[in-house]
Order: C-alpha cells, then structure tokens, then sequence
C-alpha cells in the first residue's frame, strides 16, 4: 500500500485531541481509514496473448509475463535481458547476427507487436530498447489459432510486446543511463490526458554504446508516440505509431569448430573492423477500435501498416568451402539487403454468455495479411580474406560485393478463427478452438518461381481444474503451420506443421506471491527445410525436426 507519510502524519495529529476528549467521556470515536493504491507486482492475472478475460490460471498452456513492476525493479533495458527471466527461452544477443532470432522450446519464436506479428525472421522486427515497452508476454507452444501472418502462424513459441499507451492519468518521466561498455542513453516519457475522453503519449529514447565485443558500437534510436480517445461510452480508439532505427558493426560469433581454442578471446571481434555499420529502421502505424456492444459483447477491429529496411555487411567464414586452418579462418565479404511492406487486419468479436449452468467466453473474427519482401543476397566467394583469430592485431579488408536481386516474394493469408472457453461448475474450464487458413506464397524472384496456395487447419484444445484457490492441474493440444521463410529448394515449400502436447500444474499463491508453472511436454515440427548439403545455397525438406524436455517457471 503507497502512502504519503505526511498525510498520515497531519491526520493522526488532528485526531489525537479527539481521542483524548472522547476516551474521556467514555464512547469510541469511528474509525480512521486510510486509503492507498496498490502497485503492480511481478505477477499478472491476464495476458493479451490470451484474447479474452479469461486468466491464465485458468488456461491450458504455459503463458509467463513479465510486468511493468518487473522490467522497472530489474533495469531492463533490451529484450535479451527480458527474456532470460523466462524459462526453455534462449535470448539473441543485442551484438550477435541481427538475424538471430529468440529460441523458446528449441526452435525460433515469433516476435508479436500489441498483438500483431512482425514479417520475417523476428529480430528485424525486434524492439531497439524496453523503454517503450510496458510489459513482455510469453506463450509457448503453438498459438496459430488465434495469431498469424503473411506466412501462416506460430509454430512454436510466441513472444508479445505490449507497448506503453496513451492513458488518462498525466504522468511524466526522464531517465538518463551511463553504464559499461561506454553505454550512454537519454529517454523520456510524458503522458498527457488532454480531457476525460482524451489523451496523447509521447515516448522515445535514444542510445550509444559499445559491447564486451571488442570493435562493436551500437547507435539505437526508439519513438513511440500514441492517441486514445473515448468519444461515447463503450468506445475506446488507440493510435500508435512506432519507429526504431538500430545501427551496428555485424558480429557474426566465433566459429564453433574453434570454440575452447587456447589463445582465442571470447571478446574477439571475428570479422572486417573497417565494414559498414549493419542498418535497421522500422515503421509502423496502427490503429485499434474497441467498441463494447453490451454489457457482455465487445467488437475489436486492428489494422497495421509495417515498413522495414534491412542493411546488413559482414565478412563471414564458409566452412564448407574454407575449413579453418588452425586459428586461421578464411572469410567472405556478404551483404543482405531487404525491403518489407506488409498490411495486417484483424476483427473480431468477443462475448460472455451462460448456457444451462456452462458459463461460455466466446471468441470469433477474422484476418488478412500481406507482405511484399523484396531481398537482395551478394557474396564474393572469390574475394576469401584469412584471419588469424588467435592474433588480436589480425584483421581482413571489406569490399561490399555488388548486389544481385535474390528473393523477391509475395505472401499472403486470410484466416477465420473461433474460440470457447467454458466453466462448469466453476472449478471445470474446457477450451476448444479452430483455425483456418488461406496461405499463397508468390515467388516472383529466387526460390523455384512458385505461386502455390496452400489451406489448413489447426485445432487446439484444453482443459485445467482448479484443485484449490490458486492451484489447477491443466493439459492441452495444439497445432501449427505457416509457409517457410526463404525456402530455396527446386520444387514447392510445403508449409511447416507442429504438434504439441503439454500438461502441468500451476499455482498463485496470493498470501505468499509465489506464482509458476511446472509442465512436461512434447513439440514435434514437421517439413522444417533445412541446407541441402550436396548442393550451395539450396533448401531440402527432412522428414521431422522435434524437442521434448520438463520445463519449470
């Protein structure tokens, strides 16, 4: 409970005469109530990951958020350092490959914005800082019945960032950061609530800094700004806009065959000191209505536009090519370049309905998506530089390779998806959901020239029981597939599938605030393409690729 202390002050001393006076006369005085609003803790009852009102206590799939309260007590300042609160997650490292993505249960996660995903290997769509940031959502597993995009859906796990909004309660704040590693960074934020049915956010923050990588410098730059307005009772209208820019020498990591190697450092920066800085700036405007039809039906209507710009330089080693030499490895020059322009819609309605004693939360709408990507892939084989990476003072020369137009694709999906969670004797929650998708993929450059649609269905199902106040035992199944990213292989990409199985115990214990989850289960992927290894930059597809392990929250 927050109290001011000299309120409370000034309110015991006014009433003390009183005490004294009616002690005397022999009668009690009412009571004095002190009131006081209670922060948030590291635990949350909801997640939006979820869609509904319904708890996480009472859904079957292990869901972990980490709050507000948290990424404030800890100084977060990156989405690694979020992520390694969160259990059978592998964080990508601020100064690793941009292209690195997260890995929950294994296999890569799916970054989501509010809600919305972000095209293509997730990192590109990743957040430039947390400052921007209110709170991170985990769910792992498959979520592809009621999340999606150009490609399909989540297959595995799906990583959520809900950012700061527009509110109507005036708030301001500044923090300047000087840290290790000459990290400097200046943000703010002010909310500002213009009326009782208006208000505008304005967050941002800017960072420099250099790493424990020797070489590597990053330059971030984070703008945020949102609008809510509430015109009629009911209705609730959000607009965001978020920009980030992330400039970076490329680190492309040590080579594993020299991992544990005696002379080599584990801050040596590995590749070209003199290559362009890697570039990355993201454009994104959304806009949310909400608008409550009754006291128990609510419609929801999103639409995103989502613009990328993708530069990446680096001299990398090709193993199958250059073996290392001892600690001597030959490098080739490369650069990637991207552009992504993708629209995303999403309506749904949602309402809470009792039938003979089953109390229902339904949830029904629909989705459209669509990204052009076009990529341009260049190296110079030709062009091999050594380098010795046991010598600190070694170093090889970068040459940007001319560029080559190498994938130029067109995705799209339309989906329908349905949802109910139902209660039965107010211990008993049942949920059940169906997912269908219409997924092309146009290969207008790179790949085999496909223009192939592909249609599936993904169910899920569930059910928890509640054992006693903030313990349930729950199980759950649920299906994934989306179309494969930069699939080059000489016939058609078959869209990659996913199974899970999962069952566990949760608890929240609110007398002791100890709260988690413990669940064993099984996640098999299926037509995973993988690196031909008989012929250069060319995909196959292997029969099965799975992971199975005990997790703990």
């Amino acid at each position: 409970m927050k109290t001011s202390l000299t309120t409370l002050t000034l309110a015991l001393a006014a009433t003390t005469p009183a005490f004294a006076q009616d002690k005397a006369e022999g009668w009690t005085p009412d009571d004095i109530i002190v009131t006081g609003q209670k922060e948030q803790g590291y635990v949350a009852a909801e997640a939006t990951t979820l869609r509904t009102p319904v708890s996480i206590q009472e859904t079957p799939q292990s869901v972990q958020v980490l709050t507000a309260a948290l990424i404030k007590d800890q100084e977060l300042n990156s989405m690694d350092e979020a992520l390694a609160n969160v259990s059978n997650v592998t964080p990508s490292h601020s100064s690793e490959m941009l292209l690195v993505n997260p890995i929950v249960r294994g296999f890569e996660a799916e970054i989501f914005t509010d809600g919305l995903v972000g095209y293509g290997d997730t990192a590109v769509s990743d957040a430039a800082s947390l400052w921007h940031i209110e709170r991170v959502e985990v769910a792992k597993g498959p979520t592809s019945t009621l999340f999606g995009g150009g490609i399909g859906a989540p297959v595995g796990g799906l990583i959520n960032q809900v950012t700061k909004t527009a509110n109507f309660k005036s708030a301001n704040a500044v923090r300047a950061r000087v840290g290790s590693y000459d990290t400097y960074a200046l943000a703010g934020d002010a909310n500002i609530a213009l009326s009782d049915s208006a208000a505008i956010r304005l967050v941002g923050e800017g960072q420099k800094a250099n790493d424990y990588i020797d070489k590597v410098n990053i330059n971030r730059l984070i703008l945020a700004p949102s609008i809510r307005l509430q015109p009629s009772e009911g209705t609730d209208i959000i607009a965001r806009v978020n920009y980030s820019r992330i400039k970076q020498l490329e680190y492309v990591g040590l080579p594993g065959v020299l991992r544990g190697v005696a002379g080599i450092k584990r801050d040596r920066f590995t590749s070209a000191t003199n290559a362009p800085r890697s570039d990355i700036e993201n454009f994104s405007a959304s806009l949310e209505v909400t608008q409550r039809l009754s006291d128990t039906i609510k419609a929801n209507l999103r639409v995103r536009r989502y613009e990328n710009r993708f530069d990446e330089y680096s001299a990398s080693p090709f193993l199958s090519f250059f073996p290392c030499a001892g600690t001597f490895c030959a490098e080739v020059n490369a650069a990637l370049k991207s552009d992504v322009a993708e629209w995303t819609a999403d309506a749904s309605l949602s309402a809470e309905v009792s039938t003979g004693g089953i109390d229902h939360v339904l949830l029904a709408g629909a989705q459209w998506h669509r990204v052009n990507y076009d990529g341009m892939l260049t190296f110079d084989l030709f062009g091999a530089s050594f380098i010795d990476l046991a010598d600190p003072n070694s170093d090889i020369s970068y040459v940007e390779p001319a560029a080559v137009p190498s994938n130029i694709s067109r995705y799209s999906t339309f989906a329908l998806y349905a949802q109910d969670q139902m209660t039965f004797a107010e211990r008993f929650h049942l949920l059940a959901s169906v997912r269908y998708s219409r997924m092309r993929i146009n290969e207008l450059q790179g790949g085999a020239g496909n223009d192939e649609v592909y249609h599936e269905i993904n169910p899920r199902i569930g059910a928890t029981i509640d054992l006693t106040k903030g313990v349930s035992l729950f199980a759950g199944y649920a299906t994934g597939s989306r179309l494969s990213l930069f699939f080059n292989g000489t016939n058609a990409p078959l869209p990659e599938k996913s199974k899970s199985l999962e069952g566990g115990l949760k608890f929240a214990l609110k007398g002791s605030g100890l709260s988690g989850t413990v669940s064993a289960f099984r996640l098999t992927r299926t037509n995973v393409p993988t690196p031909d290894p008989f012929t250069f930059l060319t995909s196959i597809r292997p029969a099965s690729s799975g992971a199975r392990a005990w997790n703990w929250i």
